[in-house]
């Protein structure tokens, strides 16, 4: 623990940031193929890197630091908003669905079913748009030159 004290914060911040910006990057990858659990774990992981480029936004000084490090967290926010939007998504088509098989036995349970179609079919279509925004928004992340290096 008194060698972590002792370390220049310049050279923790940019280990710190160097390896969750990498995990990012091989998660993202493979964005289209992972499960709804590997989508949140990458959001969650977006998150984190989002939130430490802006703590140690004043270890790394200047104009152009600060221009590249706007650009950084930007292009990780729009990825970060298009996995939460997936997350919802999820999350929507679930609660529609635990709805409707909760209701069913009741008489109204034919419209609520077919409501439940309407809007599960209406967040499958949206689920595909956001992953093409999810793909496209990492994408332009990735090409983001880093701040701290």
């Amino acid at each position: 623990m008194d060698t972590l004290r002792r370390r220049p914060i310049n050279k923790a911040a940019y280990e710190q940031l160097d390896r969750r910006w990498k995990k990012i990057l091989k998660r993202g990858k493979r964005i289209e193929s992972l499960d709804p659990r590997r989508l949140h774990k990458f959001r969650i992981a977006a998150k984190k890197l989002r939130y430490a480029s802006e703590f140690f936004k004043d270890v790394f000084p200047g104009r152009g630091t600060a221009r590249r490090r706007k650009q950084f967290v930007g292009c990780l926010k729009m990825l970060q908003d298009a996995l939460g939007d997936l997350n919802d998504i999820r999350v929507n088509i679930g609660v529609t669905r635990d709805l409707v098989h909760r209701r069913s036995s009741k008489a109204s349970g034919g419209s609520l079913a077919f409501t439940g179609g309407r809007v599960s079919g209406r967040e499958e279509a949206r689920r595909v748009r956001t992953m093409k925004a999810a793909q496209a928004a990492f994408a332009r992340f990735r090409q983001t030159e880093s701040f701290w290096g």
